[in-house]
């Protein structure tokens, strides 16, 4: 989901503040991750499959850590910078799912 390039009724305003605040937490989630495990930090020079193995057994082993209490300082981490006011090519399916996100959450 992309957010309004001009948003001019109140619920696409509040979308897009949600939208922003979502895109940091993952962004920062992100950060975290790719700090712990240097591998994914860089692309990836193997196979589709291999790479999936990869992301899934980091993610496995991050979210073991943080069950053992093993945290990363996330206050170390640069905030990001939002970026989601670009407005990228869109289907008319996508923008129809956008618009009742809209519509039923934030209207």
């Amino acid at each position: 989901m992309t957010s309004f390039l001009n948003p001019v009724r109140a619920g696409q305003v509040r979308y897009n503040a949600a939208h922003a605040r979502a895109r940091n937490v993952i962004e920062r989630q992100y950060g975290v991750w790719k700090k712990r495990f240097s591998c994914i930090d860089t692309p990836f020079r193997c196979s589709l499959e291999t790479a999936q193995t990869v992301i899934v057994a980091t993610a496995v082993l991050h979210n073991l850590a943080l069950s053992l209490g093993d945290y990363e300082d996330e206050d170390s981490l640069p905030l990001q910078q939002d970026e989601t006011m670009v407005n990228h090519s869109q289907e008319h399916g996508g923008i129809a799912k956008r618009n009742a996100i809209v519509a039923n959450f934030f209207n």
